[in-house]
């Protein structure tokens, strides 16, 4: 019978969590504890299962839409960094035009540690889970029971806001990313409640839903400033790439940013400090949502329980000209 991670646990005289925490290299561990659960493995001949099975056991499986977006490959940074520091390779799959059916076969027939979905639903994956640990980032659906690592995009939305009313504009206009997305929705429901607390009505006519493409973006504005009699000082782009498409179609009216219309954009991505002006954004932190996604995996795979299954990172406003 092969020694179990209980096994090493009970010989050292330690909890499982804290054996976990050791063999998958975590920094806040003492000395003594290592050398106990070092002693251990080596007296138990122990070997972690992603080595005892082989390679493909060792594999965690990342799915996420595309890596065309800055927001997916920090993320799929992140994630690449910790699975490499613990000895874990990383398979990735990619939604786009591509059969869920086709990766759910792939992923059923693989010999996976564990999977991390970023911005998509596990309910489209149930086939290929067969009982393995499940991560999901930046998909927070109500009554899930799965982990999920997320920011706190209705806060994140509220702020945007804020640093547009408080900046004096009262007539602010939204571009929304897809509102299928939890965090989508999050984001307008942050906007309004700002708006609400401030006294001020819903702008239905300056409201166009978009998909996080600077074309995207760019059309919207278009529409708000070619369909409305009375136009927005202030626009909240959903993601920074819409606020610079945005920009552009103000631009091509002959409306400054942001002597005539300010704009506010999300993510914090390198773009936003590089155009003219600087684009004032929501900074998220992306590395660290893949990073904290693969050390909670690797966490459930070391038979640890979590204290809590939802985990929020902080954002932050980053101030710079478009305000």
């Amino acid at each position: 019978m092969s020694v179990t991670l209980r096994d090493v646990a009970k010989k050292a005289g330690l909890s499982i969590a804290t054996v976990s925490r050791v063999l998958n290299g975590y920094d806040q561990v003492s000395e003594e504890t290592r050398r106990k659960v070092q002693s251990a493995v080596e007296e138990l001949g122990y070997e972690p299962p992603h080595r005892r099975r082989g390679a493909a056991a060792g594999t965690v499986a990342i799915v996420m839409p595309n890596i065309n977006s800055f927001f997916f490959t920090e993320i799929l940074r992140g994630a690449e960094f910790v699975a490499y520091q613990r000895g874990y390779t990383v398979t990735l799959y990619t939604t786009d035009e591509r059969s869920l059916q086709a990766i759910n076969d792939r992923l059923r027939q693989g010999e996976y540690a564990g999977l991390v979905l970023v911005t998509t639903g596990p309910e489209q994956f149930n086939t290929a889970m067969k009982g393995r640990p499940v991560v999901v980032v930046d998909y927070g659906s109500e009554g899930s029971t799965f982990p999920h690592v997320t920011v706190d995009n209705l806060r994140a939305g509220y702020a945007a806001t804020r640093c547009l009313l408080e900046a004096g504009h009262r007539e602010i206009g939204l571009i929304t990313g897809p509102l299928n997305l939890q965090s989508a929705q999050d984001r307008v429901r942050g906007f309004r409640l700002a708006l609400d607390e401030a006294g001020i009505n819903y702008p239905k006519a300056w409201v166009r839903e978009s998909d996080f493409t600077a074309q995207g973006g760019y059309d919207a504005a278009q529409s708000i400033w070619g369909e409305s009699l009375a136009v927005p000082t202030a626009l909240f782009c959903c993601n920074d790439w819409m606020a610079i498409g945005a920009m552009r179609a103000l631009g091509e009216r002959g409306l400054k940013v942001p002597r005539d219309v300010a704009l506010v954009g999300f993510d914090n991505q390198p773009v936003s400090e590089v155009v003219t002006p600087a684009l004032t954004t929501v900074a998220q932190p992306m590395f660290e949502l893949g990073e904290t996604a693969l050390k909670v995996l690797l966490r459930l795979v070391g038979g640890e329980n979590l204290e809590t299954n939802r985990i929020v990172l902080e954002t932050q406003v980053v101030r710079r000209h478009s305000v």
